[in-house]
């Protein structure tokens, strides 16, 4: 008669170990976040011939990038943690195997490719996330720019000396930022990153190319700065 062997019991896990999952875990996420956010940006910002780095991004700015990303596609997070989960615990609780050629063949499997598995469901996580913030910045970008990018606030700009680089991207820049006609994208590292957005009220009136690249001021040539409300109706979903 074929006897099977008895399950291990499993001792719990003590308090320190199970706050060394938790910090992994905690850890984990933050990370995961964080890249989410750096393929948000980055792409983001590539619409606009920006580089990340020159800018210098405050990190929390990348954590609400993340946040973005996570929550556009939070059902389907969700439901892949849950498919992950249940997978695990199926795996978890398999019989046991019915001789002990088997069993030792199952550790050896487990012991020889477990840690390559980790490994490559890590990546996976890193890189679907970091896809997941692209795919949200490329979304974001065709809505925002359907609604003549409405969603950035303008904003007023007094130029201490107005340096002749502006008047060879566009005639007139000068005169048009204490007009309040381009829009902030974003205020970063000591510079501001503007953008010629299109006018609400007359959509068609700047083409297309006019509105890239950005248009990067330094903080120390502004002698005034004042941010524009965005209207009702242009703010995010």
């Amino acid at each position: 008669m074929l006897r099977l062997p008895e399950r291990p019991m499993t001792e719990p896990r003590r308090p320190a170990a199970l706050l060394f999952d938790i910090a992994v875990l905690l850890a984990l996420g933050t990370a995961l976040l964080f890249t989410a956010g750096w393929g948000y940006a980055e792409r983001w910002f590539a619409w606009f011939d920006l580089g990340i780095i020159s800018l210098g991004i405050p990190p929390p700015y990348f954590a609400m990038y993340g946040y973005w990303t996570l929550a556009a596609h939070g059902w389907w997070l969700l439901l892949s943690v849950a498919m992950i989960i249940a997978v695990w615990q199926v795996l978890r609780h398999l019989p046991v195997a019915w001789n002990d050629r088997l069993v030792r063949l199952r550790q050896a499997l487990l012991s020889a490719l477990g840690p390559v598995l980790l490994l490559a469901l890590v990546l996976f996580l890193f890189w679907s996330v970091y896809g997941l913030g692209r795919l949200t910045a490329d979304r974001n970008h065709a809505r925002a720019s359907a609604d003549g990018f409405c969603v950035l606030p303008e904003v007023r700009l007094v130029l201490k000396d107005p340096p002749s680089s502006l008047s060879n991207v566009l005639p007139g820049t000068a005169k048009d930022l204490a007009e309040g006609r381009w829009r902030l994208l974003i205020r970063s590292g000591g510079v501001l990153a503007l953008i010629r957005g299109q006018s609400v009220d007359a959509p068609d009136q700047l083409p297309d190319q006019l509105r890239r690249p950005a248009l990067v001021v330094p903080m120390s040539q502004v002698a005034l700065f004042e941010l524009i409300p965005v209207p009702p109706g242009c703010g995010p979903d």
